[in-house]
């Protein structure tokens, strides 16, 4: 299941780096922008569905994915602010201490 899942997300990606060199040069930045978006989707998509091993063959196992897809990509986000703020509570003053006179 999982090498299925893996060829198919290749396969999208030929697919999409085909299409985007054959837009027009003018929509090329909302492209790239959709293009990246598509990937991250995809990616974060397989590997939560390939490290949770969610059975994708019942209406059940689809809502659990979305659920489990959800559920890990709020973590993210409430990692990334816990980081965040403590990178922002630092003392970031200088440290005269360590200053030699010349």
């Amino acid at each position: 299941m999982a090498g299925q899942a893996w060829m198919l997300i290749v396969l999208i990606v030929i697919i999409v780096i085909v299409v985007l060199k054959v837009v027009n040069k003018k929509q090329s930045a909302a492209v790239k922008l959709t293009v990246i978006l598509f990937l991250f989707l995809m990616a974060t998509v397989g590997y939560v569905i390939v490290t949770k091993d969610v059975n994708l063959t019942s209406p059940d196992g689809i809502v659990y994915a979305g659920k489990v897809y959800v559920n890990w990509l709020g973590n993210i986000f409430k990692n990334i602010g816990k980081v965040s703020s403590f990178a922002i509570n630092q003392n970031w003053a200088i440290n005269s201490t360590n200053i030699t006179a010349p």
